[in-house]
This record gives structure tokens, sequence and C-alpha cells, in this order.
């Protein structure tokens, strides 16, 4: 089955004018839809951007070497050290009884 489509050019002013007395629920929609295509743009500027490309590698190269650790090591990290405290100072709230201490 052919896919037939259309190309129409619509000026900036006439957009806006369609965008305003779209429903909140539209512009909701159509936010969603521009935040996903500047995001995709800008990730495609920064992989064509050679500073950024070679600061994503030296990145990378020194997580691989043990140098460094990737955010989602640190999070974790930093997760299971916030799990460590909150066990460590609720259990010395606790008599050797076993009830809770003031």
């Amino acid at each position: 089955m052919a896919t037939d489509s259309v190309h129409i050019t619509v000026s900036f002013d006439a957009l806006v004018t369609a965008i305003v007395s779209l429903s909140l629920a539209d512009k909701q929609r159509l936010l969603d839809v521009l935040e996903e295509q500047v995001g995709h743009a800008e990730e495609d500027a920064w992989e064509r951007d050679p500073v950024v490309s070679a600061e994503m590698q030296r990145s990378r190269d020194e997580c691989a070497a043990g140098d460094a650790v990737s955010l989602e090591e640190y999070l974790a990290a930093r997760a299971n050290v916030g799990v460590t405290r909150r066990t460590s100072s609720s259990l010395s709230s606790f008599t050797a009884t076993g009830e809770v201490g003031s």
C-alpha cells in the first residue's frame, strides 16, 4: 500500500493562531510532541559537535578504565549508602530489650 503525503506551508502567525484556539488537552499533547522533537534535535546537534563528542568519549574511556563511575553507578552507590545510614540510625534508637529508646 502506497503512502501518500501532503506538504503545506503555514505562516508562523497562522500556526500561533491555530494553537491558541486549541483545547488545553490538545495544547498539552502538542507540548509533549514539541518537547520530544526538540530533545531529539538537541541530541542530534550534540552528537555532531566535536567538543561534546570528544568529552563523551573521554568520559566513556574513564569509566571503562575504572577511573570514574557512570551516573547510574554513582546513584546506585549513593542509594545504598543512604539505606545503610537510615538502617544504622534507626537501629541505634532501640534499647537492649528491643524497645524504642527515647
